[in-house]
């Protein structure tokens, strides 16, 4: 994973021409860091979910792999983003303000404490909810605005946002990986 150590204001970062490079680049803390390039498991993962989220959802919500998302101080690249269709953007730019939900796919030797803090930038910036998936611990850590973190494993179904019925247990999740 790259980082740009020169301190650099939101505006200038989006101006960059290699911020949407595969992988896509992440503005925190006035500097550029380079995601890093997803392991097997992420991918598989990042391909199922929005289907199921989109199955489940019937129109009411869109989930995008790798959407960009500008906050107010921080310009980050969620694995998902998923927000209501309303707030769809009608231009080919990058969605302003958080997503509803936030999902963060965690790759073999990323680091989990940069993904958390995407997260809680969302969650602090409006998002109503942010999951962080582990895929070798086979773990989902469930994150909601004002409320404690929930881990969720096995046969127990993954919370999501409060009027989308995913119905989607976390065995079934890492099922996708067999």
């Amino acid at each position: 994973m790259s980082q740009v150590a020169t301190q650099l204001s939101l505006e200038q970062f989006l101006q960059l021409p290699y911020i949407e490079e595969s992988p896509a680049w992440n503005y925190v803390d006035r500097t550029a860091q380079q995601k890093p390039m997803p392991s097997f498991f992420h991918s598989v993962i990042q391909r199922h979910l929005p289907n199921a989220i989109d199955q489940a959802a019937q129109g009411q919500y869109l989930a995008f792999p790798e959407l960009r998302c500008v906050l107010s101080a921080v310009s980050i690249v969620p694995d998902i983003t998923v927000i209501g269709a309303s707030r769809k953007p009608t231009k080919n730019e990058p969605l302003f303000g958080a997503p509803d939900w936030t999902i963060e796919i965690l790759s073999t030797n990323q680091k989990q404490s940069r993904v958390i803090r995407n997260i809680l930038a969302c969650i602090d910036a409006g998002a109503e909810v942010g999951w962080l998936i582990d895929p070798d611990e086979q773990l989902v850590f469930v994150y909601f605005r004002g409320e404690p973190t929930v881990c969720v494993s096995g046969d127990r179904l993954i919370p999501a946002l409060a009027d989308l019925d995913l119905n989607l247990s976390a065995a079934q999740l890492f099922a996708w990986l067999k």
